[in-house]
């Protein structure tokens, strides 16, 4: 079963690849992938979300 990591470092190396190529590359089926892809999509939010706010912050 491939990793969170694996799938993580994947994804952004390979931003442009469908979930199926995705899939493909990692050895897991689609609906794999499209989980994964769930939680990678919400992660990267959540670091978007605090990159802003650190930029917000006055010392």
């Amino acid at each position: 079963m491939v990793q969170s990591a694996e799938f993580v470092l994947t994804a952004i190396q390979n931003k442009g690849l469908s979930q199926e190529e995705m899939g493909v590359k990692l050895g897991i089926n689609q609906a794999a992938v499209r989980r994964k892809r769930a939680q990678f999509d919400l992660m990267m939010e959540f670091d978007n979300y605090f990159r802003k706010k650190i930029k917000t912050i006055n010392i």
